[in-house]
Protein backbone atom coordinates (compact mmCIF):
# COMPACT_ATOMS: atom_id res chain seq x y z
CA UNK A 1 0.00 0.00 0.00
CA UNK A 2 1.35 3.43 -0.93
CA UNK A 3 0.46 7.03 -0.16
CA UNK A 4 1.25 9.41 -3.00
CA UNK A 5 -0.04 12.88 -3.96
CA UNK A 6 1.01 15.48 -6.48
CA UNK A 7 -0.63 18.92 -6.50
CA UNK A 8 1.12 20.16 -9.62
CA UNK A 9 -1.02 21.25 -12.56
CA UNK A 10 1.39 19.44 -14.86
CA UNK A 11 0.05 16.30 -16.50
CA UNK A 12 2.12 13.87 -14.50
CA UNK A 13 5.39 12.01 -14.25
CA UNK A 14 8.31 13.26 -16.32
CA UNK A 15 8.61 11.50 -19.67
CA UNK A 16 5.18 9.85 -19.56
CA UNK A 17 3.03 9.86 -22.71
CA UNK A 18 -0.33 10.57 -21.11
CA UNK A 19 -3.71 9.86 -22.72
CA UNK A 20 -7.09 10.47 -21.12
CA UNK A 21 -9.53 7.61 -20.58
CA UNK A 22 -13.10 8.89 -20.83
CA UNK A 23 -15.72 7.02 -18.76
CA UNK A 24 -19.17 6.95 -20.32
CA UNK A 25 -20.85 6.62 -16.95
CA UNK A 26 -20.25 6.93 -13.23
CA UNK A 27 -21.97 5.19 -10.34
CA UNK A 28 -21.77 5.76 -6.60
CA UNK A 29 -22.98 4.26 -3.35
CA UNK A 30 -25.27 7.28 -2.94
CA UNK A 31 -25.98 10.80 -4.15
CA UNK A 32 -27.91 13.70 -2.68
CA UNK A 33 -31.59 14.16 -3.51
CA UNK A 34 -33.66 17.10 -2.38
CA UNK A 35 -36.99 18.86 -2.91
CA UNK A 36 -35.62 20.98 -5.75
CA UNK A 37 -33.64 18.15 -7.29
CA UNK A 38 -36.25 15.49 -8.07
CA UNK A 39 -34.71 14.46 -11.37
CA UNK A 40 -31.04 14.54 -10.38
CA UNK A 41 -30.16 17.51 -12.57
CA UNK A 42 -27.40 18.09 -10.02
CA UNK A 43 -25.40 15.99 -7.54
CA UNK A 44 -25.40 12.73 -9.55
CA UNK A 45 -22.00 10.96 -9.81
CA UNK A 46 -22.06 11.54 -13.59
CA UNK A 47 -21.20 15.19 -12.91
CA UNK A 48 -17.57 14.35 -12.14
CA UNK A 49 -17.22 13.62 -15.88
CA UNK A 50 -18.28 16.99 -17.33
CA UNK A 51 -15.09 18.99 -16.63
CA UNK A 52 -17.23 21.72 -15.09
CA UNK A 53 -16.22 22.81 -11.56
CA UNK A 54 -19.70 24.32 -11.07
CA UNK A 55 -21.23 20.82 -10.91
CA UNK A 56 -20.34 18.03 -8.52
CA UNK A 57 -21.09 14.57 -7.22
CA UNK A 58 -22.55 15.06 -3.75
CA UNK A 59 -22.89 11.88 -1.68
CA UNK A 60 -26.23 11.35 0.02
CA UNK A 61 -25.39 9.03 2.93
CA UNK A 62 -25.97 9.77 6.59
CA UNK A 63 -23.12 11.59 8.30
CA UNK A 64 -20.10 13.09 6.54
CA UNK A 65 -19.85 10.50 3.78
CA UNK A 66 -16.99 8.38 5.07
CA UNK A 67 -17.03 5.09 3.18
CA UNK A 68 -18.72 6.56 0.11
CA UNK A 69 -17.50 5.08 -3.17
CA UNK A 70 -17.60 6.34 -6.75
CA UNK A 71 -16.84 3.95 -9.64
CA UNK A 72 -15.80 4.93 -13.17
CA UNK A 73 -15.75 2.19 -15.87
CA UNK A 74 -13.04 2.74 -18.49
CA UNK A 75 -11.88 1.08 -21.71
CA UNK A 76 -10.33 -2.28 -20.86
CA UNK A 77 -6.57 -1.89 -20.48
CA UNK A 78 -4.25 -4.92 -20.47
CA UNK A 79 -1.50 -2.96 -18.70
CA UNK A 80 -0.19 0.54 -18.10
CA UNK A 81 3.28 1.96 -17.63
CA UNK A 82 1.84 4.77 -15.52
CA UNK A 83 -1.60 5.70 -14.19
CA UNK A 84 -3.04 8.72 -12.42
CA UNK A 85 -6.18 10.60 -11.47
CA UNK A 86 -6.73 14.36 -11.55
CA UNK A 87 -9.31 15.55 -9.04
CA UNK A 88 -11.12 18.82 -8.43
CA UNK A 89 -11.87 18.20 -4.79
CA UNK A 90 -14.96 19.51 -3.02
CA UNK A 91 -17.73 21.64 -4.52
CA UNK A 92 -15.78 24.17 -6.60
CA UNK A 93 -18.72 26.16 -7.95
CA UNK A 94 -17.57 28.99 -5.69
CA UNK A 95 -15.15 29.62 -2.84
CA UNK A 96 -18.10 29.89 -0.46
CA UNK A 97 -19.56 26.52 -1.49
CA UNK A 98 -16.13 24.87 -1.31
CA UNK A 99 -15.79 25.84 2.34
CA UNK A 100 -19.49 25.28 3.18
CA UNK A 101 -19.46 21.63 2.03
CA UNK A 102 -17.28 18.72 3.10
CA UNK A 103 -14.53 17.38 0.82
CA UNK A 104 -12.61 14.08 0.81
CA UNK A 105 -9.42 14.04 2.85
CA UNK A 106 -7.86 10.56 2.79
CA UNK A 107 -8.95 8.39 -0.14
CA UNK A 108 -8.23 4.93 -1.53
CA UNK A 109 -8.10 4.42 -5.30
CA UNK A 110 -8.38 0.93 -6.76
CA UNK A 111 -8.18 -0.35 -10.33
CA UNK A 112 -10.75 -3.11 -10.85
CA UNK A 113 -10.91 -5.95 -13.37
CA UNK A 114 -14.12 -6.97 -15.17
CA UNK A 115 -15.14 -9.04 -12.13
CA UNK A 116 -14.86 -6.05 -9.82
CA UNK A 117 -11.72 -7.35 -8.14
CA UNK A 118 -8.85 -4.91 -7.35
CA UNK A 119 -5.63 -5.37 -9.33
CA UNK A 120 -3.85 -2.26 -8.04
CA UNK A 121 -4.40 0.03 -5.06
CA UNK A 122 -3.00 3.34 -3.87
CA UNK A 123 -3.90 5.86 -1.19
CA UNK A 124 -3.70 9.64 -1.18
CA UNK A 125 -4.45 12.70 0.91
CA UNK A 126 -6.39 15.50 -0.78
CA UNK A 127 -6.69 19.12 0.34
CA UNK A 128 -9.92 21.15 0.42
CA UNK A 129 -8.60 23.75 -2.01
CA UNK A 130 -9.51 25.04 -5.46
CA UNK A 131 -7.90 23.64 -8.59
CA UNK A 132 -6.65 20.23 -9.67
CA UNK A 133 -4.83 17.69 -7.53
CA UNK A 134 -3.19 14.50 -8.81
CA UNK A 135 -3.08 10.96 -7.48
CA UNK A 136 -0.33 8.94 -9.15
CA UNK A 137 -0.01 5.16 -8.93
CA UNK A 138 3.62 4.60 -7.82
CA UNK A 139 4.33 1.56 -10.03
CA UNK A 140 3.28 0.16 -13.43
CA UNK A 141 -0.02 -1.71 -13.73
CA UNK A 142 0.67 -5.26 -14.88
CA UNK A 143 -2.87 -6.72 -14.86
CA UNK A 144 -5.93 -5.91 -16.98
CA UNK A 145 -8.30 -3.33 -15.49
CA UNK A 146 -11.72 -2.08 -16.56
CA UNK A 147 -12.73 0.46 -13.90
CA UNK A 148 -11.43 2.97 -11.37
CA UNK A 149 -12.91 3.08 -7.88
CA UNK A 150 -12.37 5.90 -5.37
CA UNK A 151 -13.33 5.41 -1.70
CA UNK A 152 -13.62 8.31 0.75
CA UNK A 153 -11.90 7.24 3.97
CA UNK A 154 -12.06 10.58 5.81
CA UNK A 155 -13.24 14.11 5.04
CA UNK A 156 -12.48 17.77 5.56
CA UNK A 157 -15.62 18.91 7.41
CA UNK A 158 -17.77 21.56 5.77
CA UNK A 159 -18.45 24.85 7.52
CA UNK A 160 -22.24 24.58 6.89
CA UNK A 161 -23.13 21.20 5.37
CA UNK A 162 -22.08 17.60 6.04
CA UNK A 163 -22.37 16.64 2.36
CA UNK A 164 -19.06 15.48 0.85
CA UNK A 165 -18.45 16.58 -2.75
CA UNK A 166 -16.12 16.00 -5.71
CA UNK A 167 -16.46 18.36 -8.67
CA UNK A 168 -14.43 16.52 -11.33
CA UNK A 169 -12.29 13.42 -11.87
CA UNK A 170 -10.03 12.77 -14.85
CA UNK A 171 -8.26 9.48 -15.57
CA UNK A 172 -4.93 9.46 -17.41
CA UNK A 173 -2.83 6.53 -18.59
CA UNK A 174 0.54 5.90 -20.24
CA UNK A 175 0.24 2.50 -21.89
CA UNK A 176 1.52 0.39 -24.76
CA UNK A 177 -2.12 -0.47 -25.49
CA UNK A 178 -3.19 1.39 -28.64
CA UNK A 179 -5.11 4.56 -27.77
CA UNK A 180 -8.32 5.23 -29.71
CA UNK A 181 -8.96 8.94 -29.24
CA UNK A 182 -12.14 8.87 -31.36
CA UNK A 183 -13.70 6.16 -29.21
CA UNK A 184 -12.76 7.96 -25.99
CA UNK A 185 -14.17 11.28 -27.20
CA UNK A 186 -17.37 9.57 -28.35
CA UNK A 187 -17.79 8.13 -24.86
CA UNK A 188 -17.26 11.56 -23.38
CA UNK A 189 -19.86 13.02 -25.73
CA UNK A 190 -22.39 10.42 -24.59
CA UNK A 191 -21.69 11.25 -20.94
CA UNK A 192 -22.22 14.96 -21.65
CA UNK A 193 -25.39 14.07 -23.55
CA UNK A 194 -26.72 12.21 -20.52
CA UNK A 195 -26.08 15.24 -18.34
CA UNK A 196 -27.69 17.61 -20.83
CA UNK A 197 -30.78 15.43 -21.06
CA UNK A 198 -31.19 15.37 -17.28
CA UNK A 199 -31.01 19.14 -17.08
CA UNK A 200 -33.59 19.53 -19.86
CA UNK A 201 -35.86 16.80 -18.52
CA UNK A 202 -35.90 18.20 -14.98
CA UNK A 203 -38.56 20.74 -15.90
CA UNK A 204 -40.67 18.06 -17.62
CA UNK A 205 -40.56 15.73 -14.63
CA UNK A 206 -41.29 18.53 -12.18
CA UNK A 207 -44.88 18.63 -13.43
CA UNK A 208 -45.24 14.93 -14.38
CA UNK A 209 -48.21 15.30 -16.78
CA UNK A 210 -51.11 12.81 -16.71
CA UNK A 211 -49.70 10.75 -19.59
CA UNK A 212 -46.42 10.17 -17.75
CA UNK A 213 -46.50 6.35 -17.60
CA UNK A 214 -44.36 5.88 -14.50
CA UNK A 215 -45.38 6.16 -10.85
CA UNK A 216 -42.35 8.33 -10.09
CA UNK A 217 -39.62 10.34 -11.76
CA UNK A 218 -37.05 8.26 -9.88
CA UNK A 219 -36.64 4.50 -9.53
CA UNK A 220 -34.40 2.73 -7.03
CA UNK A 221 -32.24 -0.10 -8.38
CA UNK A 222 -32.15 -3.32 -6.35
CA UNK A 223 -29.64 -5.99 -7.38
CA UNK A 224 -30.69 -9.63 -6.96
CA UNK A 225 -33.96 -8.96 -5.09
CA UNK A 226 -34.91 -12.65 -5.45
CA UNK A 227 -32.82 -15.74 -6.31
CA UNK A 228 -32.66 -16.75 -9.97
CA UNK A 229 -35.11 -19.62 -10.59
CA UNK A 230 -33.58 -21.71 -13.37
CA UNK A 231 -36.64 -23.93 -13.92
CA UNK A 232 -39.10 -21.03 -14.03
CA UNK A 233 -36.84 -18.99 -16.32
CA UNK A 234 -36.32 -21.89 -18.75
CA UNK A 235 -40.05 -22.65 -18.86
CA UNK A 236 -40.93 -18.99 -19.43
CA UNK A 237 -38.30 -18.58 -22.17
CA UNK A 238 -39.55 -21.68 -23.99
CA UNK A 239 -43.13 -20.36 -23.78
CA UNK A 240 -42.07 -16.94 -25.10
CA UNK A 241 -40.24 -18.50 -28.05
CA UNK A 242 -43.26 -20.70 -28.80
CA UNK A 243 -45.65 -17.75 -28.62
CA UNK A 244 -43.42 -15.66 -30.89
CA UNK A 245 -43.18 -18.49 -33.44
CA UNK A 246 -46.98 -18.91 -33.41
CA UNK A 247 -47.64 -15.29 -34.43
CA UNK A 248 -48.33 -14.94 -38.15
CA UNK A 249 -50.39 -12.87 -40.55
CA UNK A 250 -49.39 -9.42 -41.78
CA UNK A 251 -46.21 -7.68 -40.77
CA UNK A 252 -46.61 -4.37 -38.96
CA UNK A 253 -44.28 -1.39 -38.98
CA UNK A 254 -44.10 0.20 -35.52
CA UNK A 255 -44.07 3.98 -35.60
CA UNK A 256 -43.76 6.17 -32.51
CA UNK A 257 -46.10 9.15 -32.83
CA UNK A 258 -44.38 11.79 -30.75
CA UNK A 259 -41.26 10.19 -29.33
CA UNK A 260 -40.92 8.25 -26.12
CA UNK A 261 -41.38 10.09 -22.86
CA UNK A 262 -38.11 10.50 -20.95
CA UNK A 263 -37.50 7.53 -18.69
CA UNK A 264 -37.18 8.13 -14.94
CA UNK A 265 -33.73 8.35 -13.48
CA UNK A 266 -32.32 5.02 -12.35
CA UNK A 267 -33.78 2.92 -15.17
CA UNK A 268 -31.54 1.48 -17.89
CA UNK A 269 -31.46 -1.31 -20.46
CA UNK A 270 -34.93 -0.61 -21.87
CA UNK A 271 -33.86 1.09 -25.10
CA UNK A 272 -35.67 -1.36 -27.37
CA UNK A 273 -39.03 -1.31 -25.54
CA UNK A 274 -39.31 2.10 -23.88
CA UNK A 275 -41.06 3.47 -27.00
CA UNK A 276 -44.02 1.17 -26.26
CA UNK A 277 -44.64 2.69 -22.80
CA UNK A 278 -47.41 3.71 -23.04
CA UNK A 279 -48.81 2.02 -26.14
CA UNK A 280 -51.02 5.05 -26.93
CA UNK A 281 -48.04 6.78 -28.56
CA UNK A 282 -47.45 3.95 -31.09
CA UNK A 283 -49.15 3.34 -34.45
CA UNK A 284 -49.21 0.10 -36.46
CA UNK A 285 -48.91 0.19 -40.26
CA UNK A 286 -49.24 -2.97 -42.34
CA UNK A 287 -46.06 -3.92 -44.20
CA UNK A 288 -45.24 -6.43 -46.94
CA UNK A 289 -42.41 -8.19 -45.12
CA UNK A 290 -40.01 -8.06 -42.23
CA UNK A 291 -37.50 -5.23 -42.54
CA UNK A 292 -34.92 -3.90 -40.12
CA UNK A 293 -35.21 -0.12 -39.78
CA UNK A 294 -32.73 2.20 -38.11
CA UNK A 295 -34.10 3.65 -34.88
CA UNK A 296 -33.08 7.31 -34.55
CA UNK A 297 -30.60 7.52 -31.71
CA UNK A 298 -29.55 10.75 -30.03
CA UNK A 299 -25.90 9.66 -29.94
CA UNK A 300 -25.62 8.23 -33.45
CA UNK A 301 -24.72 11.54 -35.12
CA UNK A 302 -22.11 12.27 -32.45
CA UNK A 303 -20.44 8.92 -33.02
CA UNK A 304 -20.63 9.24 -36.81
CA UNK A 305 -18.68 12.50 -36.58
CA UNK A 306 -15.92 10.48 -34.92
CA UNK A 307 -16.09 7.72 -37.54
CA UNK A 308 -17.83 5.35 -35.12
CA UNK A 309 -21.17 3.54 -35.10
CA UNK A 310 -23.92 2.98 -32.52
CA UNK A 311 -26.77 1.86 -34.77
CA UNK A 312 -29.93 0.29 -33.38
CA UNK A 313 -32.34 -1.44 -35.76
CA UNK A 314 -35.83 -2.78 -35.08
CA UNK A 315 -37.63 -5.08 -37.46
CA UNK A 316 -41.28 -5.11 -38.42
CA UNK A 317 -43.46 -7.11 -36.06
CA UNK A 318 -45.97 -9.90 -36.09
CA UNK A 319 -48.84 -9.01 -33.79
CA UNK A 320 -51.91 -10.42 -32.10
CA UNK A 321 -54.43 -7.59 -31.70
CA UNK A 322 -57.39 -7.33 -29.33
CA UNK A 323 -59.93 -6.69 -32.13
CA UNK A 324 -61.23 -3.38 -30.78
CA UNK A 325 -62.22 -0.36 -32.85
CA UNK A 326 -58.76 1.04 -32.21
CA UNK A 327 -56.87 -2.23 -31.79
CA UNK A 328 -54.01 -2.53 -29.35
CA UNK A 329 -51.66 -5.52 -29.25
CA UNK A 330 -52.00 -8.51 -26.99
CA UNK A 331 -48.65 -9.85 -28.22
CA UNK A 332 -45.78 -8.57 -30.38
CA UNK A 333 -42.78 -10.41 -31.84
CA UNK A 334 -39.91 -8.67 -33.64
CA UNK A 335 -36.14 -8.74 -34.21
CA UNK A 336 -33.53 -6.13 -33.28
CA UNK A 337 -29.91 -5.56 -34.22
CA UNK A 338 -27.32 -3.36 -32.53
CA UNK A 339 -24.05 -2.54 -34.31
CA UNK A 340 -21.28 -0.91 -32.27
CA UNK A 341 -17.91 0.21 -33.60
CA UNK A 342 -15.56 1.72 -31.04
CA UNK A 343 -12.35 0.02 -29.94
CA UNK A 344 -13.74 -3.13 -31.59
CA UNK A 345 -16.74 -3.96 -33.76
CA UNK A 346 -19.72 -5.82 -32.31
CA UNK A 347 -23.06 -6.94 -33.76
CA UNK A 348 -25.84 -8.02 -31.41
CA UNK A 349 -28.98 -9.80 -32.69
CA UNK A 350 -32.01 -10.38 -30.48
CA UNK A 351 -35.52 -11.75 -30.91
CA UNK A 352 -38.28 -10.23 -28.77
CA UNK A 353 -41.72 -11.30 -27.54
CA UNK A 354 -43.86 -8.76 -25.68
CA UNK A 355 -47.24 -9.22 -24.01
CA UNK A 356 -49.74 -6.48 -23.16
CA UNK A 357 -52.91 -6.02 -21.10
CA UNK A 358 -55.17 -3.30 -22.51
CA UNK A 359 -52.13 -1.64 -24.05
CA UNK A 360 -50.01 -1.86 -20.93
CA UNK A 361 -46.73 -3.71 -21.33
CA UNK A 362 -46.63 -6.70 -18.96
CA UNK A 363 -43.73 -8.91 -20.09
CA UNK A 364 -40.78 -8.51 -22.47
CA UNK A 365 -38.59 -11.50 -23.35
CA UNK A 366 -35.44 -11.26 -25.48
CA UNK A 367 -32.93 -13.90 -26.60
CA UNK A 368 -30.09 -14.11 -29.10
CA UNK A 369 -26.37 -13.77 -29.85
CA UNK A 370 -24.24 -10.88 -28.62
CA UNK A 371 -20.57 -9.84 -28.36
CA UNK A 372 -18.34 -7.83 -26.06
CA UNK A 373 -14.60 -7.38 -25.39
CA UNK A 374 -14.47 -10.79 -23.70
CA UNK A 375 -16.01 -12.66 -26.64
CA UNK A 376 -19.29 -13.92 -28.16
CA UNK A 377 -22.11 -14.97 -25.85
CA UNK A 378 -25.79 -15.90 -25.83
CA UNK A 379 -28.21 -14.00 -23.66
CA UNK A 380 -31.84 -14.21 -22.57
CA UNK A 381 -33.69 -11.63 -20.49
CA UNK A 382 -37.16 -11.40 -18.99
CA UNK A 383 -38.58 -8.00 -18.04
CA UNK A 384 -41.75 -7.81 -15.91
CA UNK A 385 -43.72 -4.56 -15.53
CA UNK A 386 -45.98 -4.05 -12.50
CA UNK A 387 -48.62 -1.32 -12.77
CA UNK A 388 -50.45 0.60 -10.02
CA UNK A 389 -53.24 3.12 -10.68
CA UNK A 390 -52.39 3.11 -14.38
CA UNK A 391 -48.65 3.74 -13.91
CA UNK A 392 -45.57 1.52 -13.72
CA UNK A 393 -44.53 1.09 -10.08
CA UNK A 394 -41.90 -1.65 -10.42
CA UNK A 395 -39.82 -3.30 -13.15
CA UNK A 396 -38.07 -6.62 -12.57
CA UNK A 397 -35.50 -8.38 -14.77
CA UNK A 398 -33.99 -11.87 -14.79
CA UNK A 399 -31.19 -12.79 -17.19
CA UNK A 400 -28.97 -15.68 -18.21
CA UNK A 401 -25.66 -15.23 -20.09
CA UNK A 402 -23.37 -17.90 -21.54
CA UNK A 403 -20.03 -17.17 -23.18
CA UNK A 404 -19.56 -19.55 -26.10
CA UNK A 405 -15.83 -19.25 -26.84
CA UNK A 406 -13.98 -22.47 -25.94
CA UNK A 407 -11.15 -22.15 -23.45
CA UNK A 408 -12.32 -18.71 -22.33
CA UNK A 409 -12.59 -19.62 -18.65
CA UNK A 410 -8.95 -20.72 -18.61
CA UNK A 411 -7.88 -17.54 -20.40
CA UNK A 412 -9.79 -15.21 -18.05
CA UNK A 413 -8.50 -16.85 -14.88
CA UNK A 414 -9.96 -17.70 -11.50
CA UNK A 415 -13.44 -16.45 -10.72
CA UNK A 416 -14.61 -16.21 -14.32
CA UNK A 417 -17.97 -17.88 -14.96
CA UNK A 418 -18.83 -18.75 -18.55
CA UNK A 419 -22.49 -19.08 -17.50
CA UNK A 420 -23.95 -16.40 -15.24
CA UNK A 421 -27.43 -15.50 -14.03
CA UNK A 422 -28.79 -12.37 -12.43
CA UNK A 423 -31.96 -10.77 -11.12
CA UNK A 424 -32.62 -7.07 -10.59
CA UNK A 425 -35.56 -4.80 -9.80
CA UNK A 426 -36.34 -1.10 -10.01
CA UNK A 427 -38.96 0.34 -7.64
CA UNK A 428 -40.63 3.75 -7.89
CA UNK A 429 -39.42 6.12 -5.18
Amino acid sequence: MFIFLLTSLALGAEGADWHQLRPEQATATSYLKSNWNKYTENYHPMYVLDGNPKTAWVEGAEGNGEGSVITLPVSSMASAKAMKLRVRNGYQKSTALLSANAAPNKVTVRLLNHQGQPVATTQATLTATEGWQEILFPSPITQRFDAVELTVNSVHAGRTYRDTCISDIEIWVDSDVAYNSAAEEAKHARALGWISERVQAAEYFASKPPDFPYASAQFEWIEEPTPFNKASFSTGLAAAKSSAAALSGPWYRLEVKAGAKPMPDGLWGLEMVEAFIPWSQVSLFEADSDQLRLIPDKYTSIMEQEGLRNDRYRGNAHAKLDGGAQPVPVELAFHTRHIIEERMSYTDDLDWWLSFDEGRLQHAWSWGNLNDEIGPYTSAQHWTFEWSNGKIAQISMASRTEYTQSGLAEEMGDGFESVSTNTMAWKAK
